[in-house]
């Protein structure tokens, strides 16, 4: 059917006929905004796995063009120490969107909670630098995020250092 009046609105206005078709296209569809809803709803009320399932629903239905819905899994997935997960679907999110400010922060705690502290700063600074653009909003959380990186990185180095002092933790003959 959409083929057909995609055919009628070429004939009378081929940029119309182009709008209707990519309106088409990125329609999230209405399974999977309900499935969005729902996910939302129990997210909120601290049902982390029921959520994260309505989250993949939803992907599943067709939300997987939709980077909030990746985004809000990632938050799902981190509430229940599934960090490899939460990584991959924060870097999907950004893959979609990469101006998605959220996608950035969940990466960076996701990062951090794996060790890859370059990382997650890289990630927390990102989001910092989107969310000052788009609305100056709160940036104590990354400021707070981005210390706890760089102390992280430091006590690596420190680690480091002492390794090679040491001769690389190797024991001493007696």
């Amino acid at each position: 059917m959409l083929d057909n009046l995609s055919h009628e609105l070429d004939q009378v206005d081929p940029f119309i006929a182009r709008a209707a078709r990519l309106f088409e296209i990125r329609r999230v569809p209405a399974m999977a905004e309900a499935k969005l809803a729902e996910a939302n709803a129990l997210f909120i009320d601290e049902m982390y796995v029921p959520a994260l399932e309505a989250y993949s629903a939803a992907i599943q239905h067709g939300a997987d063009g939709d980077a909030g819905a990746f985004a809000s899994r990632a938050a799902a997935y981190l509430k229940l120490s599934k960090f490899t997960e939460a990584l991959q679907d924060a870097n999907t999110a950004i893959k979609l969107d990469a101006r998605r400010e959220v996608a950035y922060y969940r990466k960076g705690i996701a990062c951090f909670s794996l060790d890859e502290f370059e990382a997650a700063k890289s990630a927390f600074e990102r989001g910092l630098a989107l969310m000052s653009e788009a609305s100056g909003g709160d940036s104590r959380k990354y400021a707070t995020w981005i210390r706890k990186c760089e102390i992280e990185i430091e006590d690596d180095d420190d680690d480091d250092d002492a390794d090679e002092v040491d001769g690389g933790g190797a024991a001493a003959a007696p």
